[in-house]
């Protein structure tokens, strides 16, 4: 879960593939500045701590059974 651009930016600097990550932002800005080339991007309703985390656990319910 990403809570402010600036914690994307360090993201983008950690990891390394970033087509096998998906990502949960507390709002568009935190998102725009992850960048592209992720498997997800997606953002909460509303820049609120309990919509970033139901946002990050319906990524992680929803993934592809491998």
């Amino acid at each position: 879960a990403v809570h402010s651009a600036s914690a994307a930016r360090r993201l983008c600097e950690l990891i390394t593939d970033r087509a096998a990550c998906r990502i949960a932002a507390i709002s568009a800005n935190a998102a725009q500045a992850c960048g592209e080339g992720w498997e997800e991007v997606a953002v909460a309703v509303a820049p609120e701590e309990s919509e970033l985390l139901a946002l990050a656990a319906s990524l992680c319910h929803n993934m592809p059974r491998t």
